[in-house]
């Protein structure tokens, strides 16, 4: 809130603080109403309320739009560039800012945006012991690896971040050592060196580091146990796990699908998938595990 343009803060000042603990995203488009989404309602912003119908609401400006966008990436939008290459950015607290508009490329390569027409503010959240179901049922022997998918706003990174906290607290007897690869700023949300959520007390993290890379990293300076990273699906992403493997490493890490079947119709996927890589795939909807498979793609009852 503290970094909305004053004008657009305004149309959120009438809700109670509490109301925001519940706030999962904001889509800002220009010339149209904004669409809020919390955990148990969703509508269009309408002085201070919640309304199901767009009709009547509050529109934001196309100049409100961009004093938006400036004043979320602090100004800088040098800061941003290469994570706008790729749609969005992230904020300090985890948060990411999806962002459309008038893209400019070259040769085929994205080399930023000359306007935004819409941003979605996808607000980052931290449920303590979300992850304790997985933990019992997959950690019980030994440490495993697991991919968790799901849809988008499944809930993968807020567990994933949990399923980290977990093993690095000692909840299955003892404590593991935990590397967070957060490429993208939003598991750990580092500030001022300080993860933003709760990680446990025997991880580290590399921040805003190519996984590749990180993993090099870890691997010589603290002899990991579990590596956790998010959003897999890369051609990128096989030898990056392949050597996590050959060290002998445990991986956690998330993915985009919507079913199995979906999850092995990406060819690098598919291929971390013959190559072994996981003991267990993890099916998440609304923030819960759904449906478990082993190394062989069979549901567990």
């Amino acid at each position: 809130m503290r970094r909305l343009p004053v004008k657009l803060r305004e149309q959120f000042e009438r809700f109670p603080p509490e109301w925001w603990n519940g706030v999962q995203e904001l889509r800002l488009r220009a010339g149209s109403p904004i669409y809020v989404k919390t955990a148990k309602q969703w509508g269009f912003l309408d002085r201070g309320t919640l309304v199901s119908s767009a009709r009547g609401a509050f529109l934001l400006s196309a100049e409100l739009l961009r004093e938006t966008f400036h004043s979320l990436c602090a100004d800088s939008v040098q800061r941003i560039e290469e994570e706008l290459k790729r749609g969005f950015f992230s904020m300090e607290g985890g948060h990411r800012i999806g962002v459309y508009g008038e893209v400019i490329t070259r040769q085929g390569e994205v080399l930023g945006f000359s306007s935004q027409s819409s941003l979605v503010l996808r607000v980052a959240h931290e449920v303590p012991g979300s992850a304790r179901a997985i933990v019992q049922r997959c950690c019980q022997q030994t440490l495993p690896s697991v991919l968790l998918y799901g849809l988008p706003g499944s809930g993968k990174t807020t567990l994933l971040r949990d399923f980290a906290a977990e093993l690095s607290a000692g909840c299955t007897g003892r404590p593991f050592q935990v590397a967070v690869l957060d490429e993208r700023g939003e598991l750990a949300a580092l500030s001022n060196g300080r993860a933003q959520f709760a990680l446990g007390p025997c991880t580290d993290v590399y921040s805003l580091c190519p996984k590749a890379l990180a993993l090099e990293m870890a691997l010589r300076a603290g002899a990991p146990e579990l590596m956790v990273c998010d959003e897999l699906g890369g051609e990128e992403d096989l030898p990056f796990l392949l050597s996590g493997m050959a060290a002998g490493v445990a991986v956690a890490a998330s993915a985009h699908a919507a079913s199995f079947e979906g999850l092995l119709r990406r060819p690098a996927l598919r291929r971390l998938y013959d190559a072994s890589i996981f003991d267990w795939y993890i099916l998440l909807s609304e923030g819960r595990p759904v449906e478990f498979r082993d190394e062989k793609g069979r549901v567990v009852a």
